[in-house]
Order: structure tokens, then sequence, then C-alpha cells
């Protein structure tokens, strides 16, 4: 995702690497961090940054990408399970694959959330 970033002019860093063994398909939850760093990347203007942080908790790890963007919609906070979830976005997308997202992680037994972050969002799953 760090060419896809440089291309748009936006930072991308993982704030902390973490040494964790989990129990996980590894290709869904691959798909559910591309898709949340896809999204922040696509709702960062340039000059902004993209953030992804791994915090090891006992028996889990959690992971949360911030962005620099408008924020988000209390309905997209909530991230409803059906397809009607949108964000405004300046270049006009919507953020419809965080319900893939979530059902992703509620399969694995997770939890995915959505929420103001400083400036911009946050997601953690």
């Amino acid at each position: 995702m760090r060419p896809k970033a440089e291309r748009h002019g936006i930072d991308l860093s993982l704030d902390r690497a973490v040494a964790a063994r989990c129990l996980m398909r590894v290709a869904q939850v691959a798909r559910v961090l591309l898709n949340l760093i896809d999204n922040a990347i696509r709702h960062t203007p340039a000059g902004g940054s993209v953030i992804v942080r791994a915090v090891v908790h006992p028996g889990a790890v959690q992971i949360q990408v911030n962005d620099a963007g408008p924020g988000l919609s209390a309905a997209t906070q909530a991230i409803r399970p059906r397809p009607a979830v949108t964000r405004s976005s300046p270049r006009g997308r919507d953020d419809g694959g965080l319900v893939i997202a979530r059902t992703i992680v509620e399969a694995h037994g997770g939890r995915l959330w959505a929420g103001a972050a400083a400036r911009g969002a946050s997601v953690r799953f």
C-alpha cells in the first residue's frame, strides 16, 4: 500500500511492530487490513498521513488504522451490516467495504469499530 500512498502524497507509517502469535485465516485478515488502509488513503488529502498501529493485549492483538481525512459519519461509525453504509469523500467513494471487513473480523470472533481520531477517522479491529 506504500506505493499507492506515495502516489497520493500521503505518508503511510507503522507506529509499532509487534510480535504476537494469532490464530487466523491470514488471507481474510490481510483483506481486512488492506481494505482499511486503502479506505484511509482514499480519504486522506495529499500531505496527510495514515498510521497503522498494532497493540498486544492478553490473548489478543488490536490493529488500528488512523487517517487524516474528513472523519466518519455517525452511520459509518456504527458500521451497520448492510450495503448502505457510506462516508462522504472528496474523491466521491463510499466505505461499503467496512461491512465486509466487519463480517470477516466477526467471523474470527473479533470486533470492528470506528470513530473519530484527533484528526480524521480511526478504525480498529
